[in-house]
């Protein structure tokens, strides 16, 4: 029941029967507020984030999830749907995206950026670390000062669009 919260459109990328050739925009890191937007459907936000994590389950582009960025998605997302529904979120996001870890080096690396969210700078550890080409986030605001490229959703559509 829980899992029927998360939109079937999300819900249906990951079963894609067939994975076309590898893309050729680099891996796209996505920031909290985009698997939010898309996992709980805020508008007007989530058509273009749930179509990201479409192009993800499809092969299309490779996306990439910040490990910390599982427990925000978990607690907000709790928030709303309790336990059961953050846990059936969480598992299809690790069906669509590619989670990167994060090590001491990666950490240390994030406290030397000039961002004032340390979160922030945390997602640029991350996509430093699995080599991302961009960010996409909606909060460009904060990532100032980082050294990856950010998008913000509709951005990335069209990017991977135009390749």
């Amino acid at each position: 029941m829980a899992k029927e919260r998360v939109p079937r459109r999300v819900r249906e990328t990951s079963h894609a029967a067939h994975r076309p050739s590898p893309p050729r925009v680099g891996p796209l890191l996505l920031d909290t507020n985009v698997l939010l937007d898309a996992v709980l459907v805020r508008a007007p936000w989530a058509a273009s984030a749930v179509r990201l994590l479409a192009l993800c389950g499809h092969g299309q582009v490779s996306g990439l999830l910040s490990v910390h960025a599982i427990a925000t998605v978990y607690y907000v997302v709790g928030k709303s749907l309790g336990g059961p529904g953050a846990r059936a979120v969480v598992a299809e996001l690790i069906e669509l995206l590619t989670i990167v870890e994060l090590g001491h080096d990666d950490v240390r690396y994030a406290l030397t950026l000039p961002m004032r969210d340390f979160e922030d700078a945390l997602h640029v550890a991350a996509a430093r670390r699995a080599g991302a080409s961009h960010i996409i986030t909606r909060n460009d605001r904060d990532f100032r000062g980082g050294p990856i490229p950010i998008l913000s959703p509709g951005e990335a559509l069209a990017l991977v669009a135009g390749r």
